[in-house]
């Protein structure tokens, strides 16, 4: 009884020092897992941070360009009107010209032949 004893308290000895190194491991594996998760979370926050910025600097960028949009618009647009009214002024100008040749040769001060010499250099 004395041996069946003693082998069961070696057992019991052997199975609290496997339970003690379960217990040892899974507290390391607690430690390993709580610093993994604040190692996640710092680089999710960083991660978070770049995207943030990178959307501030988009938003920037586009911000920009639609301005830029609008005064190449507006530029466009006077551009346009200045072109118009030196066209229109081209041809008021090419109007007056053509009536003030016309009545010239009407009146006979100006030959054709002087017009068409005139116009051919």
């Amino acid at each position: 009884a004395k041996k069946r004893a003693t082998h069961f308290k070696e057992k019991c000895e052997a199975e609290h020092e496997r339970a003690a190194a379960a217990e040892s491991a899974a507290a390391a594996l607690r430690v390993e897992l709580e610093t993994v998760r604040k190692s996640s979370t710092a680089k999710i926050a960083e991660l978070n941070d770049k995207l943030e910025s990178r959307s501030k600097e988009s938003e920037e960028v586009l911000r920009k360009s639609a301005e830029a949009e609008a005064r190449l618009s507006a530029e466009l647009a006077k551009v346009k009107e200045t072109a118009e009214d030196v066209e229109s002024k081209l041809r008021a100008e090419l109007s007056r010209t053509r009536d003030d040749l016309a009545l010239a040769l009407a009146k006979g001060k100006v030959s054709r032949e002087s017009v068409n010499s005139k116009a051919a250099p």
